[in-house]
């Protein structure tokens, strides 16, 4: 099962994705992070980040705190929240 992710904008600047997990477990699939990004937790919620090497961390996101991500990231991100958990990735395409 797959999160939606719906592309707001995209642009020689920054690429703006809203991402939707409806159900538990719920996930963006492996990606690597082509460019330093920051998220904007809607609903708040607890995701399991999946690295490469198979290691999970828990990560809590408390809503309307952003937080920052690197570029070169590679990661699955899974919704462990008990429902719908939302949150805005804001891509910095050129910095």
């Amino acid at each position: 099962m797959h999160a939606q992710a719906t592309i707001a904008l995209d642009d020689s600047h920054s690429r703006i994705t809203r991402w939707v997990f409806t159900e538990p477990g719920e996930r963006t699939g492996p990606h690597t992070h082509e460019f330093e990004y920051v998220v904007v937790p809607i609903t708040g919620g607890a995701l399991s980040v999946v690295d490469t090497q198979g290691t999970t961390t828990e990560l809590v996101q408390t809503a309307g705190v952003p937080y920052r991500g690197r570029a070169g990231t590679s990661h699955d991100v899974v919704n462990a929240s008990g429902g719908r958990l939302v949150f805005i990735e804001v891509e910095l395409t050129s910095i």
